[in-house]
């Protein structure tokens, strides 16, 4: 049967002229970084060399191009890239594939929520016989592997039939379970991601959506997207968390004190400088007066986290682009074993096969992953990962916060809530504004109201 849910990766916008349409996607970094070294403004020196025709140094506009490029982003001068913008909306494409896509800082993302989506990828509507793997999860080159995805899919569907909350039923999902995402980058990070892809052993559905992203880009923008002699320096880019590495040998070491040394596994604090620490009242004039100086003063207080918590959380907190993390690669994770147990399946007749799925799903991968890489996508959401987590003073009050609220997802609130407890036992100043979003704000923002906040 024809498959209808096909992978749909399309570019739906570049950076363009609201106006004139001779700026293609190219221009903006040609003509600012002509800009950078004239008198003229980068409209004029556009219309001149490319609308008007005329020559530049004796070369047309497209040998111009060419030309800059080489000389900037060919020579390492990466913020020449960073006038390229692209964005694309994807259907069909995995979770795996997404939580790559959200590694890198400089890019941004709208998902859709593994928390509230619909049933539409899943099975509730589908012939087990006809079209198993088409919506719900991109198959995998194994028969066996099909068969626990089609069991998670089931126990998904028998779970939140049984009354079990969406947001835990779906911890057994695979990461090759299906799902869209609108994403923008700017031609650096994409560079960055391209070259991400190609070094790491990442699934083909990884593969192949970042190659199709990088040709489309290609096409509409070739000068600034053409890999040059220094634009592909890894150095040079914000090292992107790791989730796809083949180890992170500091990051396991520690895991493994914590884990077989007896370091308790709910104090998450592992480091901290307090910067300027500020006095309770300039602290409080920042948050209450909204002084930005003030707050501005809060980025050079930082603390760092060990924090364990399950894939599904995980791609929660990759999303906060402010955070600065660390992670334990996801095969090593696999060998680990560990998996998150919701409150709301540990005591129900559900428990037992959520534990024995998750462990037959971490068998089969960890026989089969030397043959076939695509097979990590059938390990479940509920896998635990150790995420080290730099946050700095102003994230303390933001991201936290955000985290805090009573409308925020279980696991990723019990976790923001002991970060904000460690931070206050640390610097009583600022742990005393670790509060939820509503709290802090002075209003609710959510439509539902808890009753804690003010709406």
């Amino acid at each position: 049967m024809e498959n209808k849910f096909l992978k749909k990766v399309e570019l739906v916008g570049v950076l363009g002229h609201p106006e004139n349409n001779f700026w293609s996607p190219d221009d903006y970094s040609v003509s600012g970084a002509m800009g950078c070294f004239a008198e003229e403004s980068s409209t004029d020196i556009h219309q001149r060399h490319s609308i008007d025709g005329e020559l530049y140094k004796g070369r047309d506009w497209e040998g111009t191009k060419e030309l800059l490029m080489k000389e900037t982003s060919g020579r390492g001068h990466g913020a020449v890239l960073d006038k390229g913008i692209f964005s694309w909306s994807i259907d069909n494409l995995t979770r795996e594939s997404t939580l790559f896509l959200c590694g890198p800082q400089y890019a941004s993302h709208l998902q859709q929520s593994l928390r509230r989506a619909s049933a539409e990828k899943g099975f509730r509507e589908v012939d087990f016989d006809s079209e198993i793997g088409e919506k719900g999860f991109r198959e995998v080159d194994s028969k066996e592997g099909n068969k626990i995805m089609e069991k998670q899919f089931r126990l998904y569907d028998d779970m939140k039939s049984a009354g079990i909350p969406t947001e835990d039923s779906r911890i057994i999902l695979p990461l090759k379970a299906k799902t869209t995402i609108d994403t923008t980058w700017d031609a650096r990070e994409l560079m960055h991601l391209d070259s991400m892809a190609k070094r790491m052993n990442v699934s083909s559905d990884i593969l192949d959506t970042v190659r199709i992203m990088y040709e489309q880009a290609e096409n509409v923008a070739p000068a600034i997207m053409k890999e040059r002699e220094k634009n592909l320096e890894v150095l040079a880019w914000m090292p992107s968390n790791q989730l796809y590495a083949a180890s992170n040998i500091p990051i396991e070491e520690m895991i493994f004190r914590r884990e077989f040394e007896g370091s308790s596994r709910t104090n998450f604090l592992i480091d901290y400088s307090l910067g300027m620490n500020m006095s309770e009242d300039y602290i409080a004039k920042a948050v209450i007066e909204r002084d930005e100086a003030l707050l501005a003063n809060l980025k050079h207080t930082h603390f760092t986290f060990m924090v364990p918590m399950s894939l599904m959380s995980f791609h929660q907190a990759t999303r906060q682009r402010t955070w600065d993390q660390s992670v334990e690669p996801l095969e090593k994770a696999v060998v680990r074993g560990s998996f998150v147990m919701p409150q709301s399946i540990r005591d129900t007749r559900y428990a037992n096969a959520l534990t024995e799925l998750s462990e037959e799903s971490r068998r089969y991968v960890l026989n089969n992953i030397d043959k076939n890489r695509d097979v990590i996508g059938v390990i479940p959401h509920n896998l635990e990962v150790y995420d080290m987590i730099h946050v700095n003073g102003w994230n303390a009050l933001h991201s936290i916060g955000k985290r805090k609220c009573t409308t925020a997802q279980w696991e990723i609130r019990n976790k923001a809530t002991i970060m904000g407890r460690e931070i206050k036992e640390v610097y009583p100043a600022l742990g005393n504004y670790c509060l939820p979003q509503g709290m802090i704000y002075g209003s609710c923002p959510e439509r539902e109201n808890c009753g804690k906040c003010k709406k």
